[in-house]
């Protein structure tokens, strides 16, 4: 039987009352993939949310490299927000192409779990097309209320 790729509706991610936001543009190489997650680690523990540092570099890393990847050519924005309970992550790149879900039945082939890891360690992900042929791919986690700062 023959998997195919999937692509979820496009649709606009919640809207957060921001406690803590900041938006980063970055260059499409791999390179900044590493210096995001880092900058990720470091916004967490000065929001106070330390216990989502994991979560939070994993889901970029991802929505990173997936940019990274299939947009080579294009600007790329990080946005991270925090607020109302949640972390919401957003990757902005100037391609239409829709992310894709790829499935795949075999452990041992690397890579093409991005976004499948995205799914299971988020409580929503999704994606919207942007004016000018770009499109925003978002993640939403949970953040416990004993690690929001007062």
């Amino acid at each position: 039987m023959l998997m195919t790729a999937h692509s979820p509706t496009p649709r606009a991610q919640p809207a957060v009352v921001a406690r803590h936001q900041i938006a980063m543009g970055l260059t499409p190489t791999a390179s900044e993939v590493p210096r995001i997650r880092q900058e990720v680690a470091t916004l967490l523990r000065l929001w106070k949310i330390p216990a989502a540092t994991d979560t939070a570099v994993l889901v970029v890393s991802e929505l990173l490299t997936n940019a990274v990847l299939y947009a080579p050519m294009t600007s790329i924005e990080f946005v991270a927000t925090h607020g109302d309970g949640v972390l919401l992550i957003e990757v902005r790149d100037g391609s239409s192409t829709p992310p894709a879900i790829k499935p795949t039945l075999d452990t041992e082939v690397l890579g093409s779990r991005g976004l499948q890891l995205v799914q299971a360690l988020s409580s929503d992900w999704g994606w919207i097309p942007l004016a000018g042929s770009a499109k925003s791919t978002w993640a939403v986690m949970p953040v416990r209320g004993t690690q929001i700062n007062p």
